[in-house]
């Protein structure tokens, strides 16, 4: 789990999405950026993550090794990218 999120006490996917939620609700940003969301959670959370993440109206750039995010990030509405000879290349 990250130190951000054990110091908050967050342990669990709901405990998760509410503070995203929260997250949204007051300070309204239009990008997420997120790096490796999925280390270190376990698959409660990530589903929660996951489901937070659908219901973000604004643009989310994340990076990830996790195969099973990109598939479930690609079937909500996401594209992939990835890069290549210094350059960014759809998929």
């Amino acid at each position: 789990m990250s130190p951000l999120l054990s110091l908050a006490g967050i342990g669990k996917s709901y405990q998760l999405r509410r503070v995203l939620d929260d997250v949204t609700l007051y300070l309204h940003p239009g990008a997420l950026l997120l790096d490796e969301p999925t280390n270190d959670f376990s698959f409660d959370v990530v589903e929660g993550l996951e489901a937070a993440l659908a219901s973000f109206p604004g643009a989310i750039v994340a990076a990830s090794h996790d195969r099973r995010f990109i598939a479930r990030f690609l079937q909500s509405g996401g594209t992939q990218s990835h890069l290549q000879d210094g350059m960014i290349r759809s998929s």
